[in-house]
């Protein structure tokens, strides 16, 4: 059993780890740097200096070019107000990470009555 908490220990580092230095990259991946345009109002064939768009814009431009759901568009649209800064707009999923993470733990605790069970 301490083989597993141990293996469990060093997971969670890694993970924290990772993810930190995964949120302080300055760099977007292409597919972050899409969400970001569509939820701006833009899309990836907007020209440059183009103007913001509207909340119905960011669901036009969500539909016609994007397959991601389109509530986290609209959530983005909403958290872009506060600041653009990269490590601002990664900490979005990465609470709906954290969110996900504790209500699969919670409904695996309820599901399955052995510990290792429920982490695996």
């Amino acid at each position: 059993m301490t083989k597993f908490k141990n293996l469990y220990f060093y997971l969670i580092i890694y993970l924290l780890v990772y993810v930190f230095f995964a949120l302080l990259s300055p760099y977007f991946w292409f597919d972050e740097a899409g969400q970001i345009y569509m939820s701006l109002g833009l899309n990836h064939f907007s020209p440059p200096n183009s103007p913001l768009g509207s909340i119905g814009d960011v669901i036009l431009n969500n539909n016609k070019y994007n397959l991601d759901p389109g509530g986290f568009s609209v959530i983005l649209f909403v958290w872009l107000k506060a600041s653009t800064n990269y490590i601002w707009v990664r900490i979005l999923p990465y609470l709906f990470f954290i969110i996900s993470i504790f209500l699969l733990t919670k409904i695996s605790k309820s599901l399955f009555s052995n510990i290792n069970s429920y982490f695996f």
